[in-house]
């Protein structure tokens, strides 16, 4: 009796196969963080002249 035995590497759903790739997803990372910044900027923005009783801002940002 012979034993065959055969290894497959499986692909992880994470991996990536090109260089490429990495790229594209890198880009898309830093174009949806620089538009949720974007977004925050703007709230806080239109929020700016609001205060509480005591004269404090509203809504500040912080980090």
């Amino acid at each position: 009796m012979t034993e065959d035995t055969r290894i497959t590497d499986l692909r992880q759903p994470h991996s990536v196969d090109d260089p490429l790739t990495e790229i594209a997803r890198e880009g898309a990372r830093r174009m949806l963080a620089a538009a949720l910044r974007a977004e925050a900027d703007a709230f806080v923005a239109d929020l700016a002249e609001d205060r509480l009783p005591d004269g404090r801002r509203r809504v500040v940002r912080h980090g």
